[in-house]
């Protein structure tokens, strides 16, 4: 039996991108996968037989690098990139810098990943990544310096956009749409988001595509407001958007 466990700081959301993603992969071919708090910290726990070690240990070292990119690197840019736009632009373009060049990022991160029974992720990251921190410095250095000027020629969805264009296509995603909900799907995934069209959910979901790399988006749907989400999208996501009714 293969036996891996990876604790994080309870105040970390990357412990539930772990879990949702590691309960998903691995449930399949009989895993176990169990989260659970003690005090201040958060453990998942999995076990596989022992003929799933390599796969298991494939799934974790696509997830886990995803999860320290997804979290620990949209904090770092966000706590050192200073631009004076409005909140919600800001963590649009955030977003983008943050899948930006993401395969650097996952290689860097590997590296350093010894999958023996157990990683501190908090830890890992301070320790282990400074090499990781360097380049995100780069990176808001770069940003501070540059996109102030960019902005008197540019709109920041049009900065925004280019970053998104210039990162790897990930998969085809579906917007099931109505009057009062949009469930966002993954092509070929089980698990969807849901968003209530009555919250402010436009910028959680524009976040949220821009972390999948779509190569496509298809909205399905004909609620009054899909024109105007579809503009919103599009902004970004330009020649990527389709619409199915």
């Amino acid at each position: 039996m293969y036996e891996f466990t990876i604790t994080t700081g309870s105040s970390i959301n990357i412990s539930d991108y772990l879990y949702t993603n590691l309960y998903n992969q691995l449930t399949t071919i009989g895993g176990i996968v169990i989260k659970q708090q003690i005090a201040n910290k958060i453990s998942i726990s999995l076990a596989v037989e022992d003929n799933y070690k390599e796969y298991a240990k494939g799934v974790l070292l696509e997830i886990i690098p995803d999860g320290i990119i997804c979290e620990y690197k949209y904090n770092y840019l966000k706590n050192n990139i200073y631009l004076n736009i409005n909140e919600e632009g800001l963590n649009v373009f955030i977003k983008a810098l943050v899948v930006f060049d993401r395969q650097t990022d996952k290689d860097l991160i590997v590296k350093n990943l010894k999958l023996e029974r157990e990683l501190h992720v908090d830890s890992f990251y301070k320790f282990k990544l400074y090499e990781l921190r360097d380049r995100w410095q780069e990176i808001a250095n770069i940003v501070n310096d540059s996109i102030p000027i960019m902005l008197k020629n540019k709109s920041v969805s049009e900065i925004t956009r280019y970053f998104v264009n210039s990162c790897e296509e990930g998969p085809e995603v579906h917007l099931y749409i109505d009057k009062n909900k949009i469930v966002l799907n993954r092509l070929g995934e089980l698990t969807s988001l849901e968003y209530a069209t009555n919250e402010d959910y436009e910028n959680s979901l524009v976040c949220e595509i821009i972390s999948l790399s779509p190569n496509k988006i298809i909205m399905h749907g004909s609620a009054d407001f899909i024109g105007k989400l579809e503009r919103t999208l599009s902004s970004v996501f330009y020649g990527k958007i389709y619409r199915v009714t």
